[in-house]
């Protein structure tokens, strides 16, 4: 894992629009370049945000950020390259990350997307909030 670099805009920005990460978004609106670019640029000097990609035979496989809210808690997004998913590696990301992150963090996720409540459920994180849309886990 490495955090990200100038040259990642155009990547994440890829991973973003894809389809299947849309779907699973809480906003499942396509995103703009330029709004992307700038979003990106402030998140690379921003200290109240940590993004780090995720390699495997040195091609990044997937991506996940951290942002931290007016609560002090770490917000999880992460996303893992179409080729690379089923594999294993949203888990990994997460168990590599969790480390490098001190505080209490939280993750957001659609009910439906069983694959990521697989992953946070898996390394320890408890369900703090559940409806019929979406499930709120906190790890401390």
């Amino acid at each position: 894992m490495r955090p990200i670099k100038d040259e990642d805009c155009t990547l994440l920005f890829k991973w973003a629009n894809d389809e299947d990460v849309r779907e699973n978004s809480l906003d499942s609106r396509k995103i703009k370049w330029k709004q992307h670019k700038s979003w990106f640029n402030q998140k690379l000097t921003s200290s109240f945000s940590k993004i780090f990609i995720l390699e495997y035979n040195d091609l990044p496989v997937g991506q996940i950020r951290y942002d931290l809210n007016a609560n002090g808690i770490w917000d999880i997004d992460y996303s893992i390259d179409k080729n690379y998913r089923g594999l294993g590696f949203g888990r990994k990301m997460v168990e590599l990350s969790l480390h490098k992150i001190t505080g209490e963090k939280r993750a957001v996720v659609q009910s439906n997307n069983i694959a990521s409540r697989k992953v946070f459920e898996h390394l320890g994180f408890e369900i703090s909030k559940s409806d019929d849309e979406i499930i709120e886990y906190l790890y401390k």
